[in-house]
């Protein structure tokens, strides 16, 4: 009599890889005239993330597609809220404090490894790092809006000056028009008005010097850099004061 076969266990499949997914960016555009075809939700001070829930498992990503699932711990409780549902949740992972309210500061011990290895970037690339808060007084926020150099300059300062426009500069290629934060759309909505094309319209960080960079090695190592802070995961935005003129950053891009 032989025995019975002994039965081979199936295998369990191999987990699925998930790859990452895109974040949903904000970009320039109008305001929807029929508002109740759409939703709005407020700028949270907290930190990009993408989580990917597949087969009762939580993988998540920096927004630049970096697996940050082990940095934050608590999101794993994700999954079970989403029993029998696969998802992408596209958000900001924020800490509140004891009355409810968003507190970048407690999430400051997560990243704490990212002033190192900032620090690190400039150290390696011939650069180094200022205390904090050593020239953020030199930048304040503006809105810069862009228009094409083909537009004339009175054109271009009679449509936006009155709409809040305080400065237009020639800025090569375009004019470079700036004005307060709040005053970008109605600057931007003006010169379209008046028949202009607009480039781009956005609030950010302006310096009130601009060093000029006229040594193409210089040049080459700053913009070294800068590409590395802007790949850097946990680098939300990049703001510099230096200008580059046309003839060195062509050597250097050569």
């Amino acid at each position: 009599m032989m025995p019975a076969p002994t039965p081979v266990p199936t295998p369990a499949p191999a987990p699925e890889e998930v790859s990452a997914p895109l974040p949903m960016l904000a970009t320039a555009g109008e305001l929807p005239e029929d508002d109740a075809a759409w939703g709005y939700e407020f700028k949270w001070d907290g930190v990009r993330a993408v989580a990917a829930v597949r087969r009762g498992a939580l993988t998540l990503f920096s927004r630049k597609g970096t697996e940050i699932t082990v940095r934050y711990p608590e999101v794993a409780r994700l999954p079970a809220a989403l029993v029998g549902h696969e998802a992408i949740v596209d958000g900001e992972i924020v800490a509140m404090d004891g009355q409810g309210r968003p507190d970048f500061g407690a999430l400051q011990n997560r990243m704490h490894r990212t002033g190192a290895e900032v620090r690190s970037v400039f150290s390696r690339m011939g650069g180094s790092m200022a205390e904090p808060g050593a020239v953020s007084w030199q930048f304040s926020r503006k809105g810069v809006i862009l228009v094409p150099r083909s537009a004339s300059e009175d054109d271009v300062m009679l449509a936006a000056l009155d709409a809040g426009a305080e400065d237009v500069v020639d800025d090569g290629d375009e004019w470079r028009l700036t004005c307060e934060p709040q005053a970008t759309e109605a600057v931007r909505e003006a010169l379209e008005a008046a028949g202009l094309t607009v480039l781009s319209a956005e609030s950010t960080m302006v310096s009130s010097t601009t060093i000029e960079v006229t040594d193409a090695e210089e040049a080459k190592k700053i913009l070294r850099i800068m590409d590395a802070l802007e790949d850097h995961d946990d680098v939300q935005d990049v703001y510099s004061n230096f200008d580059i003129p046309d003839d060195i950053l062509q050597s250097v891009e050569a």
